[in-house]
């Protein structure tokens, strides 16, 4: 039996887009930025959340029988209390298999962010997430 390995891919840059998915309802009615002064943070930072990921996805079996691998770009708002909202699959291909809903499903399983800021004060920000599913 092959052995399952994710990668994730941690990545500083940010994307904006007009589409506005209602996920979860904003706390904050301001838009979103792309970029701040001090950047959202998973709780531990990148290693407790590279570790989180990996404790909790779940390779979709079909992805997993057929030998589906590749990248998955999540992309989501990290909001003024450090919640998640507006989770979504950007960028094409997409892989299909389950892999994008596995990729969300973590995502929307994680505990909240610290806030991104802005002069000093907590604003919501975007935030892009690649995962890397692998057969090894």
């Amino acid at each position: 039996m092959k052995k399952l390995f994710f990668i994730l891919l941690l990545s500083s840059s940010f994307f904006a887009s007009s589409q506005d998915l209602k996920d979860q309802e904003p706390v904050s009615k301001q838009e979103p930025f792309v970029a701040v002064e001090q950047m959202p943070t998973f709780p531990g930072g990148d290693k407790a959340m590279m570790d989180f990921i990996s404790k909790n996805i779940v390779y979709p079996p079909l992805a997993r029988d057929s030998s589906i691998q590749g990248k998955v770009r999540i992309k989501f708002v990290v909001d003024v209390d450090g919640t998640l909202r507006d989770i979504q699959v950007v960028g094409k291909p997409r892989l299909g298999y389950g892999l994008e809903e596995a990729a969300i499903a973590v995502v929307k399983k994680m505990p909240a962010w610290k806030p991104g800021k802005q002069n000093g004060k907590a604003v919501p920000v975007y935030f892009m997430l690649p995962i890397s599913f692998k057969l090894y």
